[in-house]
């Protein structure tokens, strides 16, 4: 759902999910909780993301470059994938960011209601610092 990235779109796709919903059927949305201090990184200054190991057991770094366009809600962010320092994968990603008000609110408009939300897969319960938006939703 992140990778749309104007309104109609979004309200589309709720729409068409709604709409292909069994009776008691179930729609889990699951969005990162924009986070503004990462949001406000200065655009194209790298920094160390996170560290993965591939199929083959090697280590792998990851360095991102960030840049947000607020009027868009777009991040668009670069990974480079990093083997002993030496850059073996690039990959260009854009994701919308949903503010915690506007995704139960575009979920209304899509003909849904949100049943549960929660802050993480630990069912914790949503909170500002939540790094996840994890919504149950129900058919209005």
């Amino acid at each position: 759902m992140q990778h749309l990235h104007d309104l109609d779109s979004v309200v589309a796709f709720l729409a068409s999910a709604r709409s292909v919903l069994k009776p008691g059927g179930t729609l889990i949305l699951d969005v990162f909780n924009p986070d503004m201090a990462k949001l406000c990184r200065l655009p194209e200054t790298p920094y160390h993301h996170k560290s993965v190991v591939d199929r083959n057991g090697a280590r792998l770094d990851v360095r991102a470059t960030t840049g947000y366009d607020a009027a868009a809600q777009v991040l668009r962010f670069t990974l480079d994938y990093l083997r002993d320092g030496v850059c073996v994968r690039t990959k260009k990603v854009s994701m919308r960011c949903f503010f915690p008000e506007e995704l139960p609110a575009l979920c209304r408009l899509a003909g849904l209601d949100v049943a549960q939300r929660y802050g993480d897969y630990d069912r914790s319960p949503f909170a500002s610092t939540s790094p996840k938006q994890l919504l149950l939703c129900h058919p209005s």
